[in-house]
């Protein structure tokens, strides 16, 4: 997907991204255990984010943020700023596929939008729950990343051995 996919007055995804919006939906053994229909997001720079994240195009992914953007990891400090943003991926990230499950979306009186989703990142060694916040602003750019585990203390634990 590239930046002429997304409609800069919108957050719908074009018609060329419903492929993707359709695979993030239906990710082969990601379904929860759920009998509620999913709410997943339509809004089309988080679409780019995981789409990019996926295809390890991590400056593509910094490209997303505003300038002074910033990605908050788990255990980590804040990461800010695209150059720094696209090398903390580059080094962290390889291999790893962010499977998002579900979203909320909401927009805040200060004019920006704020998106929660929860899913699964999955490494080569590993799967865990994860949920991330996108904080974007009037112009869909995205100001910050909070990413958090959801896994219990117990199950995090388990993973170092």
């Amino acid at each position: 997907m590239t930046h002429a996919d997304l409609d800069p007055l919108t957050t719908e995804p074009t018609e060329s991204n419903q492929e993707l919006r359709d695979s993030i939906r239906m990710a082969p053994g990601t379904e929860p255990a759920l009998t509620e229909p999913l709410q997943l997001f339509t809004n089309a720079v988080v679409l780019s984010y995981f789409d990019h994240f996926n295809q390890a195009n991590f400056t593509a992914v910094a490209n997303l943020f505003a300038v002074e953007g910033q990605l908050l990891p788990p255990f980590e400090s804040a990461i800010v700023g695209r150059e720094a943003i696209a090398s903390y991926l580059a080094a962290e990230a390889k291999g790893m596929k962010a499977i998002p499950q579900e979203s909320t979306e909401t927009s805040l009186p200060t004019g920006e939008t704020e998106v929660q989703v929860i899913g699964q990142v999955q490494t080569p060694l590993f799967s865990v729950r994860v949920s991330w916040q996108f904080v974007l602003s009037p112009d869909s750019e995205i100001r910050s990343v909070r990413i958090k585990l959801l896994a219990a203390l117990r199950e995090l634990l388990h993973l170092k051995h």
